[in-house]
């Protein structure tokens, strides 16, 4: 996925780089490049963590890479890897297309470094938002590639 960000002032306009990015980052970039600070990150386990901790983000901002001339090559270390997941199967607007294929639904667990991506498939109950993660249905490892 690519995703263009124009921060007003930037001498980076219209580079690219090969930077990891989640869309978790997304809020922190767009906080620091408006009000000049981020929200705190989220404690490791915000199940356990007390509710005085109302706002957090689990990302990081973009604001470095943006405001800074930057080559693309020095970009790459912003972060060790990135992760995502996405659904796959007959679904639309969250409701099983008809009974035979709303029994087919998966999860992609995908983990991305500067080199690789990792994705897993894994049968998903999309009534419990669980996965299964003894019926992994498949593998897939990519060479990442700008």
């Amino acid at each position: 996925m690519q995703l263009m960000i124009l921060a007003p002032g930037s001498p980076s306009v219209g580079k690219r780089t090969s930077a990891l990015w989640e869309a978790v980052d997304l809020w922190p970039t767009m906080s620091d490049l408006a009000m000049n600070e981020t929200p705190p990150r989220c404690p490791s386990s915000s199940l356990n963590a007390s509710c005085a901790l109302l706002e957090c983000a689990d990302g990081i901002s973009a604001k470095p890479l943006l405001l800074t001339d930057w080559s693309p090559a020095a970009s790459v270390a912003r972060k060790d890897c990135a992760t995502s997941q996405v659904p796959r199967g007959a679904l639309v607007n969250g409701e099983p297309v008809n009974n035979a294929i709303a029994a087919e639904m998966y999860m992609g667990y995908t983990v991305r470094t500067a080199a690789w991506r990792y994705i897993s498939w894994v049968r998903f109950d999309n009534l419990t938002g669980v996965a299964n993660w003894s019926e992994v249905v498949g593998r897939e490892l990519y060479p990442q590639t700008l």
